[in-house]
């Protein structure tokens, strides 16, 4: 989990969920800028989820939303 910086944050603290791996997709189809705005520079896909990892278990606390 990342904060807005993209820096991983601690335990106990309010993150990003970021997802990385072979089962992750690609690109969205002919969104070269939706594509951008939902990866890292070092290719972590950003969910849009927020959660805090706390007594061994993720609490998803909701998403990030935004209006097009």
């Amino acid at each position: 989990m990342a904060d807005e910086n993209n820096q991983i944050v601690n335990q106990g603290t309010q993150g990003e969920i970021h997802i990385k791996g072979e089962n992750v997709f690609k690109e969205y189809w002919n969104k070269p800028q939706e594509t951008a705005n939902s990866f890292t520079e070092d290719g972590w896909f950003r969910s849009g989820d927020i959660a805090v990892y706390q007594e061994g278990a993720y609490k998803i606390l909701g998403a990030i939303l935004s209006i097009s």
